[in-house]
Protein backbone atom coordinates (compact mmCIF):
# COMPACT_ATOMS: atom_id res chain seq x y z
CA UNK A 1 0.00 0.00 0.00
CA UNK A 2 1.57 3.03 -0.80
CA UNK A 3 2.48 6.00 1.52
CA UNK A 4 -0.27 8.69 -0.06
CA UNK A 5 -2.91 5.42 0.29
CA UNK A 6 -2.67 5.74 3.94
CA UNK A 7 -2.39 9.43 4.95
CA UNK A 8 -5.11 9.48 2.94
CA UNK A 9 -7.06 6.91 4.60
CA UNK A 10 -5.29 8.95 8.25
CA UNK A 11 -7.04 11.74 7.33
CA UNK A 12 -10.39 10.29 6.41
CA UNK A 13 -10.67 8.69 9.30
CA UNK A 14 -9.88 12.35 11.18
CA UNK A 15 -12.57 14.00 9.46
CA UNK A 16 -14.74 11.28 10.28
CA UNK A 17 -13.84 10.86 14.05
CA UNK A 18 -13.47 14.53 15.17
CA UNK A 19 -17.29 15.62 15.37
CA UNK A 20 -17.61 13.53 17.75
CA UNK A 21 -14.79 14.37 20.00
CA UNK A 22 -14.97 18.34 19.71
CA UNK A 23 -17.38 20.00 22.15
CA UNK A 24 -20.36 22.31 21.51
CA UNK A 25 -19.25 25.35 23.67
CA UNK A 26 -16.56 27.55 24.68
CA UNK A 27 -15.94 29.87 28.12
CA UNK A 28 -16.75 33.51 27.00
CA UNK A 29 -16.21 36.12 30.31
CA UNK A 30 -18.14 39.75 30.01
CA UNK A 31 -17.54 42.89 32.65
CA UNK A 32 -20.51 45.10 33.29
CA UNK A 33 -20.43 48.38 35.26
CA UNK A 34 -23.83 49.09 37.18
CA UNK A 35 -24.29 52.66 38.10
CA UNK A 36 -25.00 53.15 41.97
CA UNK A 37 -28.44 51.35 42.97
CA UNK A 38 -28.67 50.85 39.53
CA UNK A 39 -29.48 47.80 37.24
CA UNK A 40 -28.47 45.62 34.26
CA UNK A 41 -27.26 42.40 32.49
CA UNK A 42 -26.76 40.38 29.41
CA UNK A 43 -29.20 38.73 27.48
CA UNK A 44 -28.71 35.51 25.45
CA UNK A 45 -30.92 34.34 22.73
CA UNK A 46 -31.05 30.02 23.08
CA UNK A 47 -32.86 27.82 21.23
CA UNK A 48 -35.19 24.94 23.22
CA UNK A 49 -32.46 22.46 25.77
CA UNK A 50 -29.48 24.63 24.68
CA UNK A 51 -27.94 24.95 27.98
CA UNK A 52 -25.98 27.63 29.81
CA UNK A 53 -23.68 27.51 32.97
CA UNK A 54 -20.94 29.64 34.20
CA UNK A 55 -20.13 32.04 37.25
CA UNK A 56 -20.75 35.94 38.01
CA UNK A 57 -18.20 37.40 40.01
CA UNK A 58 -18.86 40.84 41.67
CA UNK A 59 -17.06 43.59 43.79
CA UNK A 60 -19.84 44.56 45.80
CA UNK A 61 -23.42 42.92 46.94
CA UNK A 62 -25.62 42.58 44.10
CA UNK A 63 -29.34 41.19 43.39
CA UNK A 64 -28.95 38.10 40.56
CA UNK A 65 -31.69 36.80 39.05
CA UNK A 66 -32.25 35.40 35.91
CA UNK A 67 -35.34 35.73 33.59
CA UNK A 68 -36.71 33.30 30.24
CA UNK A 69 -38.32 35.03 26.98
CA UNK A 70 -41.28 35.82 28.65
CA UNK A 71 -39.59 37.62 31.11
CA UNK A 72 -40.76 35.73 34.09
CA UNK A 73 -37.90 34.72 37.09
CA UNK A 74 -36.91 31.12 36.43
CA UNK A 75 -33.88 31.35 38.77
CA UNK A 76 -33.59 34.13 41.47
CA UNK A 77 -30.37 34.16 43.32
CA UNK A 78 -31.48 37.30 45.81
CA UNK A 79 -28.60 39.24 47.06
CA UNK A 80 -25.18 37.53 46.83
CA UNK A 81 -22.18 38.83 48.04
CA UNK A 82 -19.49 36.18 46.59
CA UNK A 83 -18.61 34.17 43.84
CA UNK A 84 -22.11 32.35 42.63
CA UNK A 85 -22.56 29.78 40.02
CA UNK A 86 -25.33 29.61 38.08
CA UNK A 87 -27.06 27.04 35.42
CA UNK A 88 -30.07 26.65 33.32
CA UNK A 89 -31.36 24.87 29.93
CA UNK A 90 -34.05 27.12 28.32
CA UNK A 91 -37.20 25.30 27.84
CA UNK A 92 -37.87 27.67 24.76
CA UNK A 93 -36.33 29.61 22.14
CA UNK A 94 -36.23 33.14 23.19
CA UNK A 95 -33.69 35.64 25.18
CA UNK A 96 -33.44 34.60 28.54
CA UNK A 97 -31.15 37.33 30.87
CA UNK A 98 -28.75 37.46 33.65
CA UNK A 99 -30.03 40.57 35.34
CA UNK A 100 -28.17 42.48 38.42
CA UNK A 101 -29.31 45.46 40.54
CA UNK A 102 -27.07 47.31 42.69
CA UNK A 103 -27.22 47.06 46.62
CA UNK A 104 -24.34 49.98 46.73
CA UNK A 105 -23.78 53.59 46.52
CA UNK A 106 -20.75 53.37 44.36
CA UNK A 107 -20.02 51.76 40.90
CA UNK A 108 -20.45 47.89 40.87
CA UNK A 109 -18.05 45.26 38.66
CA UNK A 110 -20.14 42.41 37.76
CA UNK A 111 -17.60 39.24 35.59
CA UNK A 112 -19.79 36.62 34.30
CA UNK A 113 -18.24 33.51 32.75
CA UNK A 114 -20.03 31.29 30.87
CA UNK A 115 -20.91 28.46 28.51
CA UNK A 116 -23.50 27.83 25.83
CA UNK A 117 -23.92 24.22 25.02
CA UNK A 118 -25.98 23.12 22.34
CA UNK A 119 -27.64 19.92 22.47
CA UNK A 120 -25.76 17.40 19.73
CA UNK A 121 -27.70 15.89 16.64
CA UNK A 122 -28.21 12.81 18.92
CA UNK A 123 -30.29 14.64 21.56
CA UNK A 124 -34.18 14.15 20.57
CA UNK A 125 -36.33 17.24 20.59
CA UNK A 126 -39.29 16.27 22.71
CA UNK A 127 -42.40 18.70 22.06
CA UNK A 128 -44.72 19.14 24.92
CA UNK A 129 -47.83 16.99 25.85
CA UNK A 130 -45.67 14.08 24.52
CA UNK A 131 -46.50 10.20 26.21
CA UNK A 132 -44.02 8.40 28.16
CA UNK A 133 -44.38 5.70 25.07
CA UNK A 134 -43.73 8.02 22.47
CA UNK A 135 -40.63 9.12 24.99
CA UNK A 136 -39.45 5.40 25.27
CA UNK A 137 -39.83 5.42 21.74
CA UNK A 138 -38.04 8.74 21.18
CA UNK A 139 -34.91 7.59 23.99
CA UNK A 140 -35.27 3.81 22.11
CA UNK A 141 -33.88 5.14 18.68
CA UNK A 142 -31.66 7.66 19.98
CA UNK A 143 -29.84 4.52 21.99
CA UNK A 144 -29.36 2.50 18.86
CA UNK A 145 -28.10 5.21 16.86
CA UNK A 146 -25.49 6.11 19.44
CA UNK A 147 -24.81 2.40 19.55
CA UNK A 148 -24.48 2.22 15.65
CA UNK A 149 -21.86 5.68 15.89
CA UNK A 150 -19.79 4.25 18.63
CA UNK A 151 -19.80 0.60 16.37
CA UNK A 152 -18.92 3.21 13.63
CA UNK A 153 -16.11 4.93 15.39
CA UNK A 154 -14.61 1.59 16.67
CA UNK A 155 -14.30 0.40 13.48
CA UNK A 156 -12.71 3.71 11.51
CA UNK A 157 -10.37 3.80 14.66
CA UNK A 158 -9.47 -0.42 14.36
CA UNK A 159 -8.98 0.28 10.77
CA UNK A 160 -6.33 3.51 11.16
CA UNK A 161 -5.16 1.42 13.64
CA UNK A 162 -4.46 -1.59 11.03
CA UNK A 163 -3.49 0.74 8.66
CA UNK A 164 -0.57 2.31 10.71
CA UNK A 165 0.70 -0.72 12.26
CA UNK A 166 0.44 -2.18 8.72
CA UNK A 167 2.36 0.41 7.69
CA UNK A 168 5.29 0.44 9.90
CA UNK A 169 5.99 -3.48 9.83
CA UNK A 170 6.31 -3.17 6.32
CA UNK A 171 8.57 0.21 6.67
CA UNK A 172 11.19 -1.08 8.92
CA UNK A 173 11.28 -4.51 7.43
CA UNK A 174 12.26 -3.84 4.59
CA UNK A 175 15.18 -1.97 5.92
Amino acid sequence: MSRKKVLAGMVLALFLVLPFFVTAFATQTDILTIDALGSGGWSFNLQRNEKISGEVFISHSIKFWITDPDGFIIQNFGVINQTTPYEFTATKAGKYSLMFQSMYFGETQVQASYNVERPSAFTPNIPDGVSARDVFSILTSALVISILSAIVVVAIVGSLLFLVVRWLKKRYTNR
